[in-house]
């Protein structure tokens, strides 16, 4: 079945998939057992109608830190550990002469380095993506990798672009179906009332959460603030903060400033606004304190240290909830995009609250969504940390993607570039 007018690999029959190589760009950047999983599934799906498959994916931002670490080397157990009774032969480069003598009948399934080893790959260069597909011998594109479709780099658009030039079919995968039949109805039927929880380190930009709330400003009921995007929305508000938890300063801060503003005044007294917060040191991890942001007194301590908002305390969160609730006896919609602390430095507490809550609603029968680039790592944390079960409606393997389906729909250029049915 088609999903939003566009081709998917449940569309495609035997006859175009058995013996013949398919080129699947996945999303094997940061591991987890949900992207593990929701990789499997395509791959599971085109191997047992017979296609020989190629998966390329890009892992980290090598042209900035370097490769170390970043190879996909690694991934190949990971995968083979939700695959039954496959074996993947692993490719260290991803065009090239290896990947051409690699690319034959006798290795069915196989795993190219990580893309973004070449600079090409998100200049978006043509050129970069006719190599991917010439030396992989590819007859067709799955687009499987939801969390980079909202990137115009080579290894997404590009291959696409050159597969469908060529007369080749460029399909969806099935955790871009998954994802865009769950958020379709989140964006095109939202039921009310409707309450955003948004945080992460992603603040401004195109596909930042200040987009994002202009962009769902005339839906949102209600909008509760947390991470990193509380510093520009405090400032405005008259907090005297130190740093920007991000390093964001001159021009760039200014900016989200600015756009902060224009936010609290389309929200009004619809946001809320933690007091509470965690601070701490960006590079002395021992300095830690805990204040309300308008005790001016405690908050010269926080600008004398240098210390940055890391977290929301769990009084914060369980507070948000009970003024949701004053205003709404009952919550029938929730999307939560990024993290409300700094929980890759170990500030879990505000979202582990906050996630067990939005899972409370869950199973008093809100429809719920999370994205964000940590999230579901986040949930499979607090699940193991606390020994408990958490029930959401649909947790997204993409932050900025989601961010970005919910701005453009079907102009999303991930989606955009696959083959059109009907």
């Amino acid at each position: 079945m088609p999903v939003l007018g566009k081709l998917c690999v449940r569309d495609l029959n035997r006859e175009q998939l058995t013996g013949k190589r398919w080129l699947v760009r996945a999303d094997l950047n940061g591991l987890t057992p949900a992207r593990v999983e929701a990789t499997a599934n395509t791959i599971r799906f085109l191997r047992d109608l017979g296609a020989l498959v190629t998966i390329i994916s890009h892992n980290g931002k090598p042209q900035i830190k370097g490769r170390d670490g970043l190879s996909l080397q690694d991934s190949v157990q990971l995968l083979l550990s939700a695959l039954e009774n496959e074996s993947m032969l692993f490719v260290d480069d991803c065009v090239g002469q290896a990947v051409k003598d690699a690319s034959t009948q006798d290795n069915p399934l196989l795993l190219l380095e990580n893309t973004r080893f070449y600079a090409d790959d998100e200049k978006g260069d043509s050129e970069f993506a006719q190599r991917l597909i010439n030396d992989s011998a590819a007859v067709g594109v799955v687009e499987d990798g939801f969390s980079v479709f909202h990137r115009n780099h080579a290894s997404v658009t590009g291959i696409a672009r050159v597969m469908k030039a060529s007369g080749g079919l460029v399909a969806l995968g099935l955790t871009p179906a998954h994802e865009l039949e769950a958020l379709s109805e989140l964006r095109d039927n939202t039921q009310h009332p409707f309450v955003g929880f948004f945080g992460g380190a992603k603040v401004g930009g195109k596909d930042g959460k200040i987009g994002l709330l202009q962009a769902l400003a005339g839906n949102l009921d209600r909008v509760v603030i947390g991470g990193a995007l509380l510093d520009p929305i405090l400032r405005v508000m008259g907090a005297r903060l130190g740093p920007n938890p991000l390093g964001t300063k001159g021009e760039d801060l200014a900016a989200e400033i600015q756009a902060a503003r224009e936010i609290i005044g389309v929200f009004g007294n619809k946001m809320i606004v933690p007091d509470q917060l965690i601070f701490a040191s960006p590079v002395n991890a021992g300095d830690v304190f805990k204040t309300d942001w308008r005790n001016e007194a405690r908050m010269r301590q926080v600008r004398e240290r240098g210390l940055v908002i890391k977290d929301v305390t769990p009084g914060q969160i369980a507070l948000a909830f009970a003024k949701i609730r004053d205003w709404h006896s009952n919550v029938a919609t929730v999307l939560h995009n990024g993290d409300f602390g700094d929980t890759k430095g170990g500030f879990v507490a505000g979202e582990d609250a906050l996630l067990r809550a939005i899972a409370g609603l869950t199973d008093c029968g809100a429809k719920t969504f999370l994205g964000g680039g940590d999230t579901g790592k986040a949930v499979a944390a607090v699940q193991k940390r606390l020994n408990v079960g958490l029930n959401f409606t649909h947790v997204s393997t993409g932050g900025g993607a989601m961010i970005a389906y919910l701005i453009k729909g079907s102009n999303l250029p991930g989606l955009a570039v696959c083959s059109d049915v009907g």
